[in-house]
Order: C-alpha cells, then structure tokens, then sequence
C-alpha cells in the first residue's frame, strides 16, 4: 500500500491515458498526453497467453509476431526499441501481466539502461495494474509505462488530420479515460481532499467523502463532453447517409476496401484512380478518414471505391466505438475488396483479424461478398508459399474468389478488374437483372440517362435500328424497375 501523497505524485507522470484537468472555468479540459513527447527508447513486454480457444476461422498470433508488431508500432510513433521481455504462460498468473519475477527483470533493466524511457505492454491493462506496475517498475518516476491501447490511441490522435478524424479520436480517448479517473485525478480532483482517507491501496482505491464527491462532478462533466461529440459524430453519420443516398441515386455499385493496416488499400486506391491525391506510405494507419473515388474499371464498369481506416489485431473497443461513423461505410457497400500484405509471415492471421473485427460491426453482414486481393506480389521472389496458399482458401464467410497484384507495380489489374465485374455479376444485385432494350430515339433523356454520366446501368451491347437504341443491359433491381416499359424480347 501507498499513501495517497505518493499516488497523486505519481499520477502526474503516469502519461500513458488521458489525464483530466479542472479549469477554472469549472469545465473539463483534456490534457493531450497522447501527443506528449516519448523520450528515450522503449522496452517491450509480451505475454503468452498460453492455449486458447479459437473458433475454426480464426488463426492466433505467436506471442513473438505480436511483438513485432508492438515493435512496428513503436516505430510508427519514432520510438526505437532496446529491449524485449517475455513473459511465458504461467497458470498461477490467471491473468495478471507479469509475475515477481519478471517484474524485478524489468525493473532492473529500466533502473541500470539509461537509455529506456518507455515500457510499452503487449496487452490491455486494467487501470488499477498499470497504475500498480508503474510503482513497481518505475518507483523513481523516471520511465513511462503504458499498454498497447494507449500506444495505439497515440498513434490515432497524430494521424488525425481532419474535424471528423480528431472528433473519433477525441471520443475514444475519453471513453478509455472514463473507467480511469478513479486512479489518475489532477490537482484538486480529490486525493488531497479532507476525507480522502490514508489507506487507500495503490491503486487508489480509497477515495472517500469529498474526494469522492469531486470524483463524482469530474465523471459527470466528462460523460457530459462525451454526449456533446456523440452528438457531432451523429450529425457527420447524418450527411454520411446522405453522401450514400446520392451514390445510389447515381445507379452505380458501390466497393469498399478494407484490410489490415499497411496493406496497400490508398496504394491501390491511387492506382485504380490513376492519381495520388490519397496520401499512401509505408506506414500504420496512414489513412483515418474513409475516401470516396469514382473510378472506371478496365472492363468499362464505373463504380464508387471507398477506403477505411485499417485494421489491426486487437483493435482497441474505444476507437471501434469511436469510430463506428467511419467503420459502417463498410457495411453500406454492395462489395469489399479485402486487401492483404501477401509477403507478410502474419498474411494469414491478419485475415483472421479483419474477419473478426468486421463481424464485430453492429450493421455489417458477414455474408457481403469478398474479394481476397493478395498485393504486393513485387516482393515475393518464388510465388506465395504453399503452406501459405493453403492456409488463406479457408471458406472465410463471404469471400467468392481472390486475385493477385501489386499495386505499386500495377501488375494484375486487369485480372483484378474481372475479378471485381465477376463479383459484381454473379454475387451482387447488380447482375441479376440482364435486359435487351429498345430505347426509341425520340426518348432521349431515357437513353443518357442510360449512358449517363453517371451510367444507369452496365451497357453489355448497343444496335442503332430502324426503331431506335437496343440495348442488352446489366441492371439493379432498381433500375430493371425503371426500365421495364422499355423491355423487349431477347428473340
């Protein structure tokens, strides 16, 4: 146990959450300490979970391929690792992070290298842990320790380049910061206060009479910035709902691109557009804004190509929430084109993740169809290994074929292009209505209606008759309706 003195010392440097000031104004401001500078090198602690339960379209992570990818992650922020430390499956840990001795291990190491000043966890952690391993690892209060959430929620609020993107991340930071203002108040939120107890344990958990009263005021007027950026994130939704509406009222399918982060989905976006207007690095979550692009297939198919914020293995509940404005274009599209890193060693369990991480949209229908695109075939030398192959035709839910490219090279578009108007035809609304036609020349609104731009329809054939335009048409059932007064027999 700790005094409450200790603890509200502490808090201050534990920077790895949201930490809640009281202005003087009376209102809530939030300390960004996402966006505070990480100084000197991280430590990486992973942690085997030991046998799991898995469903039969699920494919794990090994704990050291999790650790890579924290070590990317660390990078994405510029922070270079040192070190790493594994903490191996251990029953008698139930589920606690690090036993004893791991614990001294990691002391020591952050107590004799200068050179550490993060400790970064491979796993989400309970307020009351982090705040218990800080005080552990870091009694000298010279390294800042924090989970992979807030590593991630970092990496969110430096990416956030537009109003509706700080919005999400706004949102998410603060619904991870809700459960937390027990363990990391400010200056006069309570711990000081008359009342406050000094028997509180370390994790803070003593607050009592005014401090908790305060803590009390300081839940509700957070809850109360929460309700107001909702409220802003709805009105986005809103004109969201709109921008769809008139997609559909344009008569073309609508594509979305989703797939792990750093897959090469703006990569391939730029290509199909023949433009770089989207911003595509070899980074993690480059893009947090979804982008919408009207392109022209090479099969002559015009379409409505959306890109999404990337996945990630164990994506943070708070952004999925926060960012459920975005995510549910997804679940609007009448198909998806899964993008996938095929030279990744992870290939496989990185569909498993985008696989789990759509089924957990509230709106999203496991059964949209699905394009598997394996990109960057540039940089395997001997094709995609067969261990590999065999592992990614798993029956996923919704995927109806796959296809290979690159789309830095450009290699394989036009397979990817006939991949796309095969799933458009065979798995979609869009070809289940073919229609021969005869537009009389004297209804020409009807025929560039037709031929738009935008088209109604997918034009497959056209005659110039005695009688006037006939047409052989691949239509939506919503426009088949339309069109029906102008059907004609195909003899």
């Amino acid at each position: 146990q700790l005094p409450l003195r200790v603890i509200a010392s502490r808090r201050q440097k534990l920077v790895s959450t949201p930490i809640r000031a009281t202005t003087a104004g009376g209102g809530i401001e939030l300390s960004d300490t996402l966006a505070k500078e990480l100084r000197g090198k991280a430590l990486l602690i992973g942690w085997d979970p030991g046998p799991q339960k898995l469903g039969p379209d699920e494919v794990p992570w090994s704990a050291e391929e999790s650790m890579d990818e924290l070590e990317v992650l660390c990078k994405t922020l510029g922070i270079e690792t040192k070190d790493r430390v594994l903490q191996r499956f251990q029953r008698s840990l139930k589920n606690k992070a690090l036993g004893k001795g791991k614990i001294e291990e990691v002391k020591q190491k952050v107590k004799y290298d200068n050179e550490i000043g993060v400790v970064v966890f491979d796993r989400d952690l309970p307020p009351r842990e982090l705040l218990s391993l800080t005080g552990r690892i870091a009694p000298d209060e010279d390294c800042i320790v924090m989970d992979r959430t807030s590593l991630i929620l970092r990496i969110f609020a430096q990416r956030a380049r537009t109003n509706e993107a700080k919005l999400q991340v706004t949102l998410a930071s603060q619904q991870y910061m809700l459960p937390r203002l027990r363990y990391y108040l400010t200056e006069g939120g309570g711990l000081e206060a008359k009342g406050g107890g000094s028997g509180g344990s370390a994790a803070g958990g003593g607050l009592k009479g005014m401090g908790e009263s305060q803590l009390n005021k300081d839940r509700s007027m957070l809850k109360g910035n929460m309700a107001a950026i909702r409220k802003k994130i709805q009105d986005v939704r809103k004109k969201r709902g709109e921008d769809r509406a008139r997609m559909l009222d344009m008569g073309m399918p609508v594509v979305g691109l989703v797939g792990y982060t750093n897959a090469g989905k703006s990569t391939l976006l730029n290509r199909l557009c023949g433009s770089d207007e989207v911003k595509a690095q070899d980074r993690l979550f480059e893009t947090l804004d979804p982008t919408r692009r009207r392109i022209k297939l090479d099969t002559d198919r015009e379409v409505f190509l959306i890109d999404t914020v990337g996945f990630i293995q164990r994506l943070p509940e708070q952004l999925v929430a926060g960012f459920s404005a975005t995510l549910e274009e997804v679940s609007e599209c009448d198909c998806l084109l899964h993008v996938l890193d095929i030279s990744s060693s992870t290939a496989a369990a990185q569909v498993s993740t985008v696989m789990q991480t759509l089924s957990r949209l509230e709106s999203y229908d496991v059964q949209t169809p699905q394009l598997l695109v394996f990109n960057k075939i540039d940089k395997l030398e001997d094709g995609i290994p067969p261990e590999l192959d065999q592992s990614l035709r798993f029956p996923w839910p919704g995927v109806v074929g796959h296809c290979q490219i690159s789309a830095r090279t450009g290699d394989g578009m036009q397979a990817l292009a006939e991949a796309v108007e095969n799933m458009l035809v065979h798995h979609t609304d869009w070809g289940r209505n073919k229609m021969k036609l005869l537009i009389p020349y004297t209804d020409g609104k009807v025929y560039g209606k037709i031929r738009g731009p935008p088209p109604m329809v997918k034009v497959n054939s056209e005659e110039h008759t005695a009688e006037g335009y006939l047409l052989d048409v691949t239509a939506s059932p919503d426009a088949a309706r339309r069109l029906r007064p102008f059907e004609v027999s195909a003899a």
